[in-house]
């Protein structure tokens, strides 16, 4: 052995294949085995629906510089059905109806005035 090689060579990491390689492998895994997001129809006070949105699943719990508490949930707005309704705990965010949400945004609400489509 002269100075140039090493102890050890180096292993061939495809001396050992697997014994069924997929054919190609994708590079991101199919929609279909990622969850779709949880929809939702928010509800007044008084039971009658106010929004419809999403449950926001992949962020912080964080909404509005305020934690989201046991009962409640992030919500993605995505469309608002009664735009003077008062908003959960509101102001938030300096919002206290739906006429702000319009154009959709993240709001918390109460998860028992929540109905899952």
């Amino acid at each position: 052995m002269n100075m140039f090689e090493s102890a050890n060579p180096p292993v061939n990491p495809l001396a050992n294949p697997p014994a069924n390689p997929p054919a190609n492998p994708p590079a991101n895994p199919p929609a279909e085995t990622l969850s779709p997001p949880l929809k939702v129809i928010l509800l007044g006070r008084d039971g009658v629906p106010v929004a419809r949105g999403y449950v926001m699943t992949t962020t912080a719990n964080i909404c509005h510089g305020r934690v989201v508490l046991g009962g409640e949930k992030k919500i993605y707005i995505q469309e608002v059905l009664v735009p003077n309704a008062p908003i959960y705990d509101g102001p938030q965010f300096g919002c206290s109806d739906f006429s702000d949400f319009v154009e959709g945004g993240p709001l918390i609400w109460l998860e028992s005035r929540l109905q899952y489509e």
